[in-house]
């Protein structure tokens, strides 16, 4: 977008040119009414025009950029003046401290305007406005405000080295060994033939040791393989940021402290991208939208579509939201990411269970810092905190698996996530199904 001043200043001896000759006029004539008008005519052209120079500004989409691991908003910023002349600029970005810049600007200028960024999501880019004056002080424009313009940031996700197999597996194929008989997995055992067996599965070696006189012949049976079919459900009714202030309105969130949305699309495209990888089927539902849901699929297209999903997830204050845990296809394993701040996202768990799918909660509450209240603010706060641990002790007394993604953030002592993962995809109990 751009926002263009006045046209080119003339000079100052053309501006005051009028009044100028009013007063010389007067003073010759000896008078002093004609030298009022002529001064009067002077200032008012001088005043009337102060923002006549030619300076036009604009501020680019923004953009991501990562700089050895330090992920960047950064958006140009273009100064273009006819004659040479010096503009102050002020960038700022709702969260962070605006800074100012004093340059000489004669033809095209570009700057770049950079923030560290830690949001993901719908990002509001640079704001920018200024004032420009010529090189005489003879011409002075203020700029009109450049409002900000918001980026769409994918979510980056983190490499996860081993991921728990869930126990019930779908499907004819896939990469993993099921209990099920079939043909591609691991030895299930040594059988006589019957019809229905095929005859590249016979063991000759096994039949000459078993049967010398040829009366019976044996086959090699193995497991069939499967895939995993994983639901990803993300709890978008909320984000909260680390600031408890902004929890209630005062102030914006910080673009370099990532909220509990943030988390939640980092966790889920983290874990997305390692099933999908591997071959599973992943699907993504929104609990904050009744028609926010893709079905499991396969693929690096799919995996995209996944990410885009996830940067455009936000609180939709104006929903209705939802009543019942949305139905989800059978021996899917749901992956349930949330603050657990209210009773919503724990009941829909429990439901899950109950229909018989494996559920893991995945706690996105970020580290909570700032000012804390007092009085009321701070005693609500102490209830809802205690209420959440109890609810999450609930869960995990129900049977579901507990993975806490902000612990590292928040110095809680216990086992990261990717510690957390590794430890789940050992030997589980029960085994698969």
């Amino acid at each position: 977008m751009t926002v263009r001043g006045a046209r080119r200043a003339s000079g100052a001896v053309a501006r005051l040119g009028p009044g100028l000759v009013l007063c010389v006029a007067g003073l010759l004539l000896s008078r002093a009414d004609v030298v009022l008008v002529g001064a009067a005519l002077a200032g008012g052209l001088l005043v009337a025009r102060r923002d006549l120079l030619d300076v036009s500004l604009a501020v680019g989409t923004p953009t991501t950029r990562d700089d050895t691991g330090d992920r960047r908003l950064v958006a140009p910023v273009t100064l273009t003046s006819d004659n040479p002349a010096t503009v102050l600029v002020r960038v700022a970005s709702p969260g962070a401290d605006p800074v100012g810049v004093l340059v000489a600007v004669d033809g095209d200028r570009t700057l770049t305007a950079t923030l560290p960024l830690a949001r993901t999501g719908r990002v509001p880019g640079f704001a920018a406005h200024g004032i420009a004056w010529s090189d005489g002080l003879d011409s002075v424009a203020l700029l009109k405000d450049v409002a900000p313009t918001d980026a769409i940031v994918l979510p980056v996700a983190r490499r996860l080295e081993e991921m728990p197999v869930p126990q019930r597996l779908r499907g004819l194929s896939g990469p993993h060994g099921s209990r099920r008989p079939g043909s591609g997995g691991d030895l299930r055992d040594v059988h006589p033939f019957t019809p229905g067996d095929r005859i590249r599965g016979i063991d000759w070696r096994a039949t000459a040791r078993r049967s010398p006189e040829l009366d019976e012949i044996y086959v090699r049976r193995t497991h069939a393989t499967s895939e995993a079919h994983v639901v990803v459900v993300l709890d978008s009714r909320d984000d909260m940021a680390q600031d408890i202030a902004a929890w209630t309105g005062f102030g914006e969130p910080r673009p370099d402290r990532p909220g509990s949305l943030d988390l939640a699309r980092s966790a889920a495209a983290s874990l997305a991208t390692a099933y999908l990888r591997r071959g599973d089927r992943v699907g993504l539902v929104d609990l904050g939208r009744s028609r926010a849901q893709l079905r499991p699929g396969a693929g690096e297209r799919h995996l995209r579509r996944i990410l885009h999903a996830l940067a455009l997830a936000r609180p939709d204050h104006g929903s209705v939201g939802r009543t019942r845990a949305p139905a989800l296809q059978a021996g899917a394993t749901v992956v349930l990411l949330s603050t657990f701040l209210d009773d919503d996202a724990a009941e829909a768990a429990l439901v899950w269970l109950a229909r018989g799918h494996e559920v893991w909660a995945v706690d996105v509450l970020p580290p909570v810092g700032g000012v804390l209240p007092d009085g009321a603010s701070g005693l609500a706060w102490r209830v809802m905190r205690l209420e959440r641990a109890l609810r999450l002790e609930r869960l995990a007394a129900a049977g579901i698996t507990l993975v806490d993604w902000s612990a590292p953030a928040r110095d809680v002592p216990g086992p990261t996530p990717e510690q957390r993962l590794r430890m789940m995809s050992r030997v589980r109990p029960g085994g698969r199904r």
